[in-house]
């Protein structure tokens, strides 16, 4: 008996977000229906974008990547790095790549991520300006700032990141992890403002300076200054102060990487990604879009936790399941800068009745004690079981024994 053709399944894409898609593909795939091809532009396998600051501390680019080797060795995986894929023939089902490669698909999947979001700062291109997003923006950075401490041996290298995100903190980090004495420049009022309210934000900013990092909240950076070999010396902020820097870090945000779907005439989001139904399916029903470059219920998700629940919604429905994106954990629970801080919950506490728990302290963790700082957003149900629970606590520790 004729065994029916393969669904050839293309990805676009070879991020963390790609690599799960596979994952669940294949574990749901028990009767081998679809062959995966799959397309990344960097040359390594998915690696874990997340930890790159780990780089900066021994872990080498084989550590990072993720998951089970062996999912590349699988006769229905093939996996294509240095392959740039850049253009989309919906007609024909035929995506293209920058050597005029044509590959066929039945079904394809975009996971192209997103790119740094940098602001039109003046003197942006200046030598010495960076992001912080791939392997090779980390391992140019390292290389840069190891220059900049050849050519002044007498001081420390100066650096600056822009951006006073988790990605600006996780940047901050790794140019600290460098030698270089370091400050993170940060438009809003507060570190992280997505994740925790004005009081953690003051919490953390008093732990971050503790590590020895400086911080600059409500600070708009004006200008990007070179010397004459078109190197960056130092950066103009919009209240006419100056800070000598010796190299910039942008991590101001992302943007997600829809120009594929843009040009081949999908749809999309009013703030860009490419917009999905409940089912990660675009406007073309041969085409799912999953992670940063999807637009799903109006928001472009920037966190790998609703990437992951994308990939496995787009998984099951290739293979004729039906699970819609109801939403996915935007909690935060990460180390930035040597702190552990976890964000759980309504961040603002806008629910009616919610309450905030906020506490830092020194957690011991093996043999030595770090910062932690922990936000936690409760409900209305929530905070109220909350506050009995304490006051019945703070009986017990008034009780005499």
């Amino acid at each position: 008996m004729t065994q029916p053709a393969r669904t050839q399944v293309v990805v676009v894409g070879a991020g963390m977000v790609a690599q799960k898609f596979v994952e669940a593909l294949r574990a749901k795939d028990v009767d081998g229906r679809c062959a995966i091809t799959v397309l990344g532009e960097e040359s390594l396998a998915p690696y874990d974008r997340v930890h790159l600051t780990s780089f900066f501390s021994g872990t080498t680019p084989q550590e990072l990547l993720l998951g089970d080797p062996a999912l590349w060795d699988d006769d229905l995986v093939t996996l294509r790095t240095s392959t740039r894929v850049t253009r989309l023939e919906r007609p024909e089902q035929v995506v293209v790549t920058d050597v005029g490669e044509r590959i066929a698909y039945d079904h394809l999947v975009l996971a192209t991520g997103s790119s740094a979001a940098v602001p039109p700062v003046e003197g942006r291109e200046s030598t010495g300006c960076f992001v912080y997003r791939t392997l090779d923006d980390v391992e140019a950075l390292r290389t840069y700032v190891a220059d900049r401490a050849l050519a002044h041996p007498e001081r420390q290298v100066r650096g600056a990141v822009i951006g006073g995100g988790l990605l600006g903190l996780e940047a901050g980090g790794a140019l600290q992890a460098m030698g270089a004495d370091t400050a993170v420049v940060g438009f809003a009022d507060r570190l992280i403002p997505v994740q925790v309210d004005a009081g953690g934000g003051e919490d953390l900013k008093r732990i971050i300076e503790g590590t020895g990092v400086h911080v600059r909240t409500s600070t708009a950076t004006a200008r990007i200054n070179a010397d004459d070999d078109g190197r960056v010396v130092s950066m103009d902020y919009a209240s006419g102060e100056n800070d000598p820097v010796d190299v910039v870090v942008f991590a101001t945000g992302i943007r997600p990487r829809d120009e594929l779907g843009r040009e081949a005439g999908l749809e999309i989001g009013p703030r860009g990604g490419v917009v999905v139904d409940a089912h990660c399916l675009t406007s073309d029903p041969a085409i799912h879009a999953i992670g940063e470059v999807a637009c799903i219920q109006g928001e472009v998700w920037g966190l790998v936790a609703p990437g992951y629940t994308m990939a496995e919604i787009a998984a099951a429905h290739l293979l004729g399941e039906a699970p819609d994106f109801t939403g996915a954990d935007s909690s935060t629970k990460l180390k930035l800068m040597g702190v552990d801080v976890a964000s759980f919950g309504d961040a603002f506490a806008t629910t009616p009745g919610a309450a905030t728990r906020r506490g830092s302290h020194r957690g011991r963790t093996h043999h030595r004690h770090r910062p932690v700082l922990h936000v936690l957003h409760l409900d209305g149900r929530a905070a109220a079981a909350h506050r009995t629970l304490a006051a019945g606590a703070r009986r017990r520790h008034r009780a005499p024994a």
